[in-house]
């Protein structure tokens, strides 16, 4: 055999090589493996902007405080603005405030306008951002002017996620609805025996993502001592009320779980105090939980954590078997061409 077959018998050997390469179940593991990755990154969260608590009673000339929220669970925020829309004929505002918000920069200093009706504010977070279900940005105090129901909205919103392109992530906007009342008139006592209001219970722990049914929701805080506490639950303005029970302790404490059946989503919590006399309190502030299904959430970590570490194993393997296939079938070829060079 002379020099140029074996030239072409080596060209042909590296040629085989490489259509093996492209024939191998290796190279259907490798582009799934490579889209996977590219796909799963592509996911981007939402956020919600909304007012706690989402409503009460109020009476004229009383002030009660609102706070404005955000909520980002899975994706980092770095800016947030928006609008608040008052009934300027039923509510005024008294003052506004930054107290207990996330410390970064305000790039539209909080201002509102008693004639318009409006709040307005934005707010910048300095990388890494927020991520959370309770951001504070503001706290409100308003008074009530006039009996009627007033409905708070937040307009011209959004909220960027901090992914270096700017994408607004909010979904929703939550607003609030309150009742403004009558001024009661406290008849003139007759006796020396005064009444002392029955203070609002504070939560003081929970549990702010539930994987039912795996897990219960856990309530827990403080009150006056030996009172009735109810919790209530809603997941929006609009949808039913939830509510159960427990009672405080000699001390004042108080703790119940929750097990029952939910609906996935965001949630609201807040608690009332009652004592024997029938006295109610004020309600807390609405607190943000998260309810999800364990076996989604179980699924998840599947596809999230182990499905991947799988596919790198598998890639590894098939690296290694195609690189001892390539291998072994070049020392066969090598020792058929030195059998032919040894033959001539």
């Amino acid at each position: 055999m002379n020099k140029n077959n074996l030239k072409f018998l080596k060209i042909s050997s590296k040629s085989s090589s490489i259509f093996y390469f492209l024939n191998s179940k290796f190279w259907l593991v490798f582009l799934f493996f490579t889209f996977y990755f590219l796909f799963s990154t592509l996911a981007v969260q939402a956020a919600v902007l909304y007012l706690s608590p989402a409503s009460g009673s109020f009476e004229i000339e009383q002030d009660f405080t609102l706070a404005v929220s955000v909520s980002s669970p899975d994706q980092a925020m770095n800016v947030v603005k928006g609008t608040i829309n008052f009934p300027a004929d039923k509510l005024e505002i008294i003052s506004l405030s930054k107290s207990g918000s996330l410390p970064n920069l305000w790039v539209k200093e909080p201002s509102f306008s008693n004639i318009a009706g409006t709040v307005q504010f934005g707010k910048v977070y300095l990388n890494p951002g927020f991520i959370g279900s309770n951001g504070k940005i503001l706290l409100i105090t308003f008074r009530g002017k006039q009996t009627g129901s007033a409905l708070i909205e937040i307009t011209d919103a959004l909220v960027l996620a901090n992914n270096g392109l700017g994408t607004n992530i909010l979904i929703k906007t939550s607003g609030g609805k309150y009742t403004i009342i009558t001024k009661k008139i406290l008849p003139t006592p007759t006796s020396s025996l005064v009444v002392e209001p029955l203070s609002a219970p504070q939560i003081t722990k929970y549990s702010s993502l539930v994987y039912l049914p795996r897990e219960a929701l856990l309530v827990e805080g403080t009150a006056a001592p030996n009172v009735q506490i109810v919790i209530f639950l809603q997941k929006d303005k609009d949808s039913e009320i939830i509510t159960f029970e427990t009672a405080s302790d000699e001390k004042g404490k108080w703790q119940t779980f929750y097990q029952e059946k939910l609906e996935k989503g965001q949630w609201k919590i807040s608690a009332i105090a009652k004592d024997k006399q029938g006295t109610i309190s004020f309600s807390t502030d609405a607190l943000p939980i998260k309810i999800e299904d364990w076996n989604s959430h179980f699924l998840r970590i599947i596809l999230n954590y182990i499905l991947p570490v799988i596919f790198i194993i598998l890639f590894i393997a098939a690296i290694f078997i195609v690189y001892r296939k390539i291998k072994r079938k070049r020392k066969i070829e090598k020792t058929q061409v030195e059998n032919i060079e040894n033959i001539e």
